[in-house]
């Protein structure tokens, strides 16, 4: 009987599970530290900013659930990613200042 190959997620999981057991998570989670203090990226109409736990998206287009997104969150979309790693609750209409501050970061040629 052949077993099943894990998948690249499977394998990723695999190693978080060995180092909690370990007590290593500070240990990896220091190492998969990004070195960049901002992060920006554009597809189309769409762009996104990250800093620290803060990710801004402006017209954000959600694949995994199409249409799901409520109007209001269909041109600023924040999200604290440490504390919604799934990015389902929108922030934007309570964190003006991040928005603001995340805004002024955004790529070139942006808006």
């Amino acid at each position: 009987m052949r077993l099943p190959l894990y998948s690249n997620l499977d394998r990723c999981a695999l190693v978080v599970c060995v180092a909690a057991a370990c007590g290593m998570l500070n240990l990896l989670a220091a190492a998969a530290a990004s070195p960049h203090g901002v992060l920006q990226w554009r597809l189309g109409n769409q762009w996104a900013v990250r800093q620290g736990p803060w990710k801004l998206l402006h017209n954000p287009n959600d694949q995994a659930d199409a249409g799901k997104l409520a109007p209001q969150d269909k041109e600023w979309f924040l999200a604290n990613v440490d504390e919604d790693m799934s990015e389902r609750t929108n922030l934007a209409p309570r964190r003006a200042e991040i928005v603001e501050r995340l805004r002024k970061l955004a790529p070139a040629g942006a808006e």
